[in-house]
């Protein structure tokens, strides 16, 4: 009985740290891409910032972060709240915008990327693209769940292209992450879609 208890124990523990190594690995898929798409940038908007962590592990890079969202889910740190509308800063004011799995939850897209233009030199626009009926079952899946809500907010590569094209964003550069880099999500748990990280000016 003991030795058996021992094995599940043991294996509740593995469990447990391959939880948290794949979750550490899902929440790390900005920092990488800022620090090559943009390292000298030292001011940095964090719009739709979540858990904050990513914009933590930005500061201690020496970045001036403001981490920007309409709900407080910090952790790392604690955002800065806004009406989701306006950003409420100057024109230009931060070196580089990131925008990291945001878009989908808003109905006004192209008035967030309007302000996110205003307001930064450069953005780093991430979101799922994906490109299969597969894909798109998933999406389905987290966006008729209360975590996602809004089937028509998202979009494949091409047309996000179209969308920021639209409002006067330049896409310099795109980098495509592979579905199986993080496989998971808050709803539905397994949720292998691709991402593309659109780089703009």
């Amino acid at each position: 009985m003991i030795k058996w208890l021992l094995y599940f124990l043991v294996f509740i523990l593995i469990t447990l740290i391959i939880g948290y190594l794949i979750r550490e690995k899902c929440n790390n898929r900005v920092y990488p891409i800022v620090m090559e798409y943009a390292p000298t940038a030292i001011n940095i908007l964090d719009l739709g910032c979540g858990t904050c962590c990513t914009t933590k592990k930005l500061q201690k890079q020496g970045k001036k972060i403001t981490a920007l969202d309409i709900v407080d889910k910090g952790i790392c740190m604690k955002p800065q709240l806004f009406n989701g509308k306006d950003i409420p800063f100057n024109k230009k004011h931060f070196d580089l915008g990131i925008c990291s799995f945001v878009l989908h939850h808003t109905r006004t897209q192209k008035e967030l990327l309007f302000e996110l233009k205003r307001t930064c030199k450069k953005i780093i626009i991430l979101e799922d693209t994906p490109e299969t009926e597969k894909e798109w079952n998933y999406i389905r899946n987290h966006a008729e769940s209360d975590w996602g809500k809004c089937i028509e907010c998202f979009n494949n590569a091409t047309d996000w292209e179209r969308l920021l094209n639209l409002v006067g964003l330049k896409v310099i550069e795109k980098k495509t992450i592979n579905k199986w880099y993080c496989p998971f999500s808050d709803k539905p748990f397994f949720y292998p879609v691709t991402c593309t990280a659109f780089i703009c000016e």
